[in-house]
């Protein structure tokens, strides 16, 4: 799981810390990575290359866009994602995170008196 933004690593990663959410992403893309943001596809794309040289690096096969999943909440972030191909997922606020997941296959339930829902 990971996060592709718009928004710089300095803005970024100290809500992803202070949310001890961090850790449990394998990725993370933003804005200052690239040279352009979204609706391009690059971030998208940087996103899905270092994916892919991740599981290849543990011995697993290229991560291809149908597996991917982009829960975006913007129409530049639509544009982007579909652009490079991924299926996406319009979220408009984070408690339709787990719903989403779940119908995807790629969550359990959330625990009862998750805040997020």
């Amino acid at each position: 799981m990971g996060v592709v933004t718009s928004s710089g690593e300095h803005e970024v990663a100290p809500i992803l810390i202070k949310e001890d959410v961090r850790e449990s992403l394998s990725l993370l893309v933003c804005g200052d990575q690239v040279q352009n943001l979204k609706p391009n596809a690059e971030p998208y794309l940087l996103a899905l290359e270092r994916a892919t040289g991740a599981a290849q690096v543990h011995g697993h096969a290229p991560i291809t866009r149908s597996e991917c999943l982009a829960l975006e909440d913007s129409e530049a972030g639509i544009t982007a994602a579909r652009a490079t191909g991924l299926r996406v997922a319009e979220v408009s606020s984070p408690g339709e995170v787990w719903g989403i997941l779940t119908v995807e296959g790629l969550a359990d339930e959330p625990p009862r008196g998750d805040p997020l829902i």
